[in-house]
C-alpha cells in the first residue's frame, strides 16, 4: 500500500482548499501586527520622516504590508464559486 503522505509536496504548509488558512500567512500577519503597533518605540524618540514621527510611517507601511497580503490571497487564493451559484436568478437554462 503506497504513503499517502508521499502525493503532497514537501513546501506545501496546508490544505490547496484552504491555503489563505495557513500557518505561514497568519505568520506574516502576526508579524506585520507586531511592526505596526508602535510599543517598542521609546516615547522620547523624535525621528521624523515626511514630517511625520517615525513610528507613524513604520505603522502605515506595515498596514499597507497587511492590505498588500490581503488583496493578493484574495486575488490569488480565495476559491471559486461553483458555476451554478453565478447565473442570474431570472435565467431559466
Amino acid at each position: 500500500m503506497a504513503d499517502p503522505s508521499a502525493d503532497k509536496p514537501e513546501n506545501e504548509c496546508c490544505n490547496h482548499q484552504r491555503s489563505f488558512l495557513c500557518w505561514r500567512i497568519w505568520t506574516i500577519y502576526g508579524l506585520l501586527a507586531a511592526i505596526g503597533i508602535p510599543w517598542y518605540w521609546p516615547k522620547d524618540h523624535a525621528t521624523q520622516l515626511l514630517g511625520l514621527p517615525a513610528w507613524t510611517c513604520v505603522s502605515l507601511l506595515a498596514s499597507l504590508g497587511a492590505s498588500v497580503l490581503t488583496t493578493w490571497l484574495i486575488l490569488t487564493h480565495w476559491p471559486a464559486a461553483p458555476d451554478d451559484e453565478n447565473k442570474p436568478a431570472s435565467d431559466p437554462s
